[in-house]
């Protein structure tokens, strides 16, 4: 919760699919702006990135 400094208090577990990947164990605990923070990195060595924000009511 980039509003209140802090982030989700339990850690997500991400697993592979066939179809890709799916995080489990997420509580979102208070409503409010969440943020998603994705660190890719790349068997060629390359590493991105990605932010997504949700907002939970």
């Amino acid at each position: 919760m980039p509003a209140h400094r802090h982030g989700m208090n339990y850690h997500p577990k991400v697993i592979k699919t066939k179809n890709g990947f799916r995080a489990e164990g997420l509580l979102f605990h208070m409503p409010g702006e969440w943020e998603f923070v994705f660190d890719l990195r790349f068997m060629d060595g390359r590493s991105e990135r990605i932010t997504h924000r949700i907002v939970v009511k």
